[in-house]
């Protein structure tokens, strides 16, 4: 037909469509075969082009071709799972991807890739469910099982399965390959259909199944498959877990909103457990339903005795599934993926693989790599620096292995390689942020320093970077390091102050703090609930709690009975604030003196610099704006003396504040703006919006309300995005300048609150 149209040039598919009332996008598709040939369509074009009844004979005879037979529009998909949730982006861009490829001369495909029971082939069959009458050819299906314990299928069988079910039966005995592999594509390039190819291994296994132009295929795999996108300019659609939502509202629609709902807390344990995998929460669902009673049975692995991921069905039992992905690994891989998940940290980078392992860092790259390709391991999204973790179904199958395969001695080794390289490397990223800030007599020599640990060579923003990434799993660590009654339990929190100082991440703050403190209290170590007592002040200091006097007070106390005046001068130092947040400056400013004494005596520059940017707002306090002004200066020579880029911030932002109560505010916004550069990347963002107030507030005190209200609407959204309740006051700021703006005769309100 289509070339009759051609024959016929003077008229368009667009002059048709307003001939005949259908759309030109249909008309283009029925006529390159990708629709039925409708016979009241076929009449409209007839008449339309006044062509007598020719175009009725061209569509009689191509709808009754002999090689398509009377099975030319086969169905072949299996019924999709009862229960299907989210992947509703996903789904989109495969619906874009088939508008946007679709044409006579361009054939759709999309591989499905993720890892074990996250949902590929529900996916595939769904969308195809979904388009299936868009193809005239109909719709196509074959398991490949590529990760069955059988091991992957044969094509050619499926192949003729294909050509049976389109109904070309006649050449089924036919031994050329080529032959049965050019009828195939012929059928299609006829009649388009949807084909999904599901649990593939390679391209190598399904290059015959793939049609020509017109069709569209949907490819599934454990693995990744970058051979297949390369030959076919497919698009790539990885799955990961469900999100927490997503998950609990998949476990509603198999038991129940009430069920779920009156223990949420152990709903949300028990789909943690299943790694929030479709299938994993399928088969707890599943079991649940056959045996009633409460969700918290099973949502604690280490408290039930229920193996919900065993079965005497392959299909459905974790051993099986995940034995031939794992027969594939090498030695070395297999046992990375088995401690991995035996570890007591539960994300890695590949540095901390070595160290696991033992390993060199190239060969953990390497085979971290394969472990990603296969998806026995996922990134960790959001991370600063690439890290991958296990997802706690495969987790808990690799932790079986370990204990099956491993000594306890063997693993408690590798746990402690683990342990030494995190304690030498958060004590390298600590002291990078902080040259000398604790005492090395007493950290330094309890570490057992691997050789391969990171380094940092002074490269701020690489110690930032991790001890943002790894905070958490270091937390995770000293957890294990308390277990062996190890002083490390205690130690590595500590390493971490620094980063805290500057970052403001109050939670892994609390968390550190509080694990410090009870594990010196457990192994009864002075030293170690000083230091815990101290960080625990600081951080209630820094949320506005009252009770971080008590706790500081209680360290210096304990310090001094130990002799450790290094540390002793940071627990001055917090009690200083402390009392300055209170507007005690008279005993601020002899604290905060006492605390520089301490610092002079061990020679610790970046404490005295730090300690007198503090002092010159106590100065200012008690009515010495001089004095105030010199220390502000003096903080921020030594701060650029040393070189560390927050105190130069803070010696910055603290002369910024001398100015401003002054009424200095050019200058005083001269300082702002560089702490603010500064702080920006430094990766300080607390500090950066206590420097935006600041800001506006000088503008407010010039009258320059525009600029005042953006700065604070600047810093309420960094406040806001740390959950720091203080974002109120800073909206209450914009809410009073706006109350001003349009008064006649107005002045600015509280000009220069912020100086003191």
């Amino acid at each position: 037909m289509k070339h009759y149209l051609r024959w016929r040039g003077g008229i368009s598919l667009m002059d048709l469509a307003m001939r005949t009332g259908y759309s030109r996008s249909y008309l283009s598709k029925m006529l390159h075969g990708r629709r039925r040939l409708q016979p009241a369509v076929v009449e409209l074009l007839d008449d339309a082009l006044a062509a007598d009844g020719e175009l009725i004979r061209i569509a009689a005879a191509q709808t009754h071709q002999p090689e398509t037979g009377a099975a030319a529009r086969p169905v072949l998909l299996p019924a999709g799972p009862d229960t299907f949730v989210g992947r509703e982006d996903h789904l989109r861009r495969m619906d874009e991807a088939a508008i946007t490829r679709d044409g006579p001369d361009i054939a759709t495909t999309m591989v499905v890739t993720g890892g074990l029971w996250v949902g590929k082939s529900a996916l595939a069959i769904r969308w195809a469910a979904r388009v299936q009458d868009r193809f005239p050819g109909g719709c196509l299906y074959a398991d490949f099982a590529a990760s069955s314990p059988e091991g992957p299928a044969d094509p050619g069988p499926i192949l003729d399965r294909f050509l049976r079910a389109l109904g070309a039966t006649d050449i089924l005995g036919t031994p050329s390959l080529d032959d049965r592999v050019a009828r195939y594509r012929s059928i299609l390039a006829n009649r388009p259909a949807v084909i999904v190819l599901d649990d593939v291994a390679d391209h190598a296994q399904i290059r015959y199944l793939l049609p020509g132009p017109g069709s569209a295929v949907v490819a599934t795999s454990r693995n990744r498959q970058p051979s297949l996108l390369r030959h076919t300019a497919g698009l790539s659609v990885e799955l990961t877990a469900l999100d927490r939502d997503t998950a609990l509202t998949f476990l509603r629609n198999r038991l129940g909103d009430a069920r779920v709902d009156v223990d949420l807390i152990a709903a949300e344990a028990l789909v943690r457990r299943c790694g929030r995998l479709p299938m994993a929460v399928n088969l707890a669902a599943d079991y649940l339903e056959r045996h009633p009673g409460p969700l918290a049975r099973l949502a604690d692995p280490l408290a039930s005795d229920t193996d919900l991921f065993s079965s005497s069905d392959p299909n459905v039992d974790l051993d099986a599934q995940l034995g031939r992905s794992l027969q594939v690994l090498a030695g070395d891989a297999a046992r990375m993926f088995t401690l991995a998940g035996d570890s007591p940290a539960d994300c890695f980078d590949v540095n901390a693989l070595a160290a696991l392992t033992g390993l060199n860092r190239d060969s953990a790259a390497a085979i971290m790599d394969s472990l990603l390709h296969r998806h026995l391991v996922e990134t960790v999204a959001g991370a600063r620096l690439p890290q991958v973790r296990l997802n706690e179904v495969v987790r808990s199958h690799a932790r079986r292995k370990a204990a099956d395969q491993f000594t306890d001695v063997e693993r408690r080794h590798a746990h402690d390689r683990l342990l030494a390289w995190y304690a030498a490397t958060a004590w390298e990223a600590s002291t990078t942020l902080g040259t000398n800030w604790t005492s090395p007599s007493v950290e330094v020599q309890q570490l057992a320093r691997p050789a391969d640990h990171a380094t940092f060579e002074g490269q701020y923003d690489a110690a930032m970077n991790w001890c943002a990434s790894h905070i958490h799993t270091a937390l995770q660590i000293a957890r294990y390091a308390l277990e062996q009654e190890n002083d490390l339990a205690w130690i590595l929190p500590t390493l971490f102050l620094p980063y805290l100082w500057i970052a403001k991440d109050w939670s892994a703050w609390l968390t550190a703090a509080h694990h410090g403190l009870t594990a010196a209290k457990t192994l009864d170590n002075q030293l170690g609930i000083a230091r815990g007592e101290q960080s625990l002040g600081w951080i209630h200091y820094e949320l506005g709690r009252t009770t971080a006097i008590e706790h500081l007070e209680h360290a210096d106390q304990l310090q001094c009975e130990l002799g450790d005046d290094h540390s002793r001068s940071w627990t001055c130092f917090g009690l200083a604030s402390a009392h300055m947040a209170r507007q005690h400056y008279q005993a601020a400013r002899d604290l905060y003196q006492q605390a520089e004494n301490l610092f002079a005596a061990a020679d610790f520059a970046l404490g005295r610099s730090l300690t007198r940017a503090m002092l010159a707002g106590t100065y200012q306090g008690i009515g010495e704006p001089e004095t105030a002004r010199a220390c502000a200066t003096e903080a921020l020579e030594g701060a650029r003396k040393i070189g560390n880029r927050p105190a130069i911030a803070l010696g910055h932002h603290r002369l910024g504040l001398v100015l401003l109560a002054q009424h200095q505010y050019g200058n005083a916004l001269n300082h702002f703006d560089k702490a603010l550069t500064m702080r920006r990347s430094n990766h300080e963002r607390w500090s950066e919006a206590e420097t935006l107030i600041a800001r506006a507030e000088t503008f407010t005190a010039i009258g320059d309300q525009q600029r005042a209200r953006v700065s604070y609407r600047d810093a309420e959204t960094i406040l806001m995005g740390m959950h720091d309740p203080r974002a109120l006051d800073t909206r209450d700021r914009i809410a009073t300048l706006d109350s001003w703006v349009g008064r006649p005769n107005h002045r600015s309100p509280d000009c220069g609150r912020g100086a003191a």
